[in-house]
């Protein structure tokens, strides 16, 4: 013989089961209720547009990471089901899909550090090698070098700072300067 489950002829309002919580736990469950909506408002943009839209632009690493999310998150949402279900997770498959996109975020945060790493020291190498040139042409030092590298002197008096150029002209090594006319 089933039983069944009957439900009381007028629904209570919504708001008597939050009266019979205690004040932090209903809080917690209202808290629970607006971060539930704000993730079914983002699955509804991510469903309305399409997949490859949204990957279009983006760098491979972005791309991945975006990829990452989404199967984290549905798998978190599953495995959130399953415990609200009262079903054991603690051997789920579900948790072997986790840890999975987790060491799978860890080699594309790695990835990605390496990749800024290596950007950084492309433009101190720039910079670096900017210096050296500056200095080899006997550009002037100090806080303005960047402003007049290769220029000398103004007036063409001075050799710019002891290194002037073969021939004690001063001023010269610019494209189109000395005397080619």
């Amino acid at each position: 013989k089933t039983k069944r489950c009957t439900m009381p002829a007028t629904a209570p309002p919504a708001t008597a089961p939050s009266s019979l919580l205690p004040a932090e736990v209903a809080s917690a469950v209202a808290n629970f209720e607006r971060g539930l909506g704000d993730i079914e408002e983002r699955v509804r943009r991510l469903q309305r547009a399409p997949w490859a839209e949204l990957c279009g632009g983006l760098p491979p690493l972005e791309s991945a990471r975006l990829h990452l999310m989404v199967a984290y998150t549905i798998n978190t949402l599953f495995y959130m089901y399953l415990k609200t279900q009262g079903i054991p997770s603690a051997n789920h498959p579900v948790l072997a899909e986790l840890e999975r996109i987790k060491g799978y975020i860890r080699k594309v945060r790695a990835a990605s550090q390496e990749a800024e790493a290596s950007q950084r020291q492309a433009s101190l190498n720039a910079s670096a090698a900017k210096r050296f040139i500056v200095h080899a042409l006997g550009g002037p030092s100090g806080p303005d070098a960047s402003a007049g590298a290769g220029g000398g002197a103004p007036g063409g008096g001075e050799g710019g700072g002891g290194a002037a150029a073969p021939g004690g002209e001063s001023g010269g090594g610019g494209a189109g300067g000395g005397d080619s006319r």
